[in-house]
């Protein structure tokens, strides 16, 4: 749940009673565990690149640990990567979930708390691109940041913005707004994976 993703990133986010259900009911459009959000890393590839690290497991599964410390492992009908030291992926979705919710909402945030969620998506982007697999310009991160929000976005715009819901989405944006805790999440590159997340 979303106690553990604050505990794994460092992000100080807190949940109040009552607050999950309501940003559950935000993340209607479902990312798999296993999925990139930016739908920018080859996770084929990076197998192929570091086939002499494959350990093949006892539930027919296929798993790699990379040099940055993430574990990516091969279904058979997927991917899943695992980042001990906070799943930066995951954070990249809850900056496109707030940010849909922003489109169909557009009171959820101030100027100010607007121009700091941009900077620091800004940095959230440049690091993405810079550790996908392989790395990609981060006007193609941005690009494919913008579609999927407004994806996203289309797919809510019939979720209400009254002011119990917006409240409740706010919780969580001390988090996505705290300059020193992102830069801490992005001071090691490794691969922007999705686990641990909700």
């Amino acid at each position: 749940m979303f106690v553990e993703l604050a505990k794994y990133v460092d992000l100080r986010w807190r949940v109040a009673a009552g607050v999950v259900p309501v940003f559950l009911f935000l993340v209607a459009f479902v990312f798999p565990a296993s999925a990139d959000p930016l739908r920018l890393i080859d996770y084929a590839a990076l197998f192929e690149k570091y086939s002499d690290r494959i350990v093949r497991n006892a539930d027919g599964t296929k798993s790699v640990t990379l040099p940055d410390g993430v574990e990516i492992i091969d279904t058979g009908d997927g991917y899943f990567g695992h980042d001990p030291k906070g799943a930066v992926g995951c954070v990249a979705m809850l900056f496109i979930e707030i940010e849909a919710a922003g489109k169909r909402c557009p009171d959820l945030m101030d100027d100010k708390q607007a121009t700091g969620f941009e900077a620091n998506k800004a940095k959230l982007l440049s690091y993405y691109a810079s550790n996908a697999f392989p790395p990609v310009p981060v006007e193609r991160a941005a690009e494919n940041y913008g579609a999927i929000v407004s994806t996203v976005a289309a797919r809510k715009k019939q979720k209400a913005c009254d002011a119990a819901s917006l409240d409740g989405v706010r919780t969580f944006l001390p988090g996505l707004l705290d300059v020193e805790a992102l830069e801490t999440l992005l001071a090691t590159p490794r691969l922007p994976v999705m686990d641990p997340c909700l």
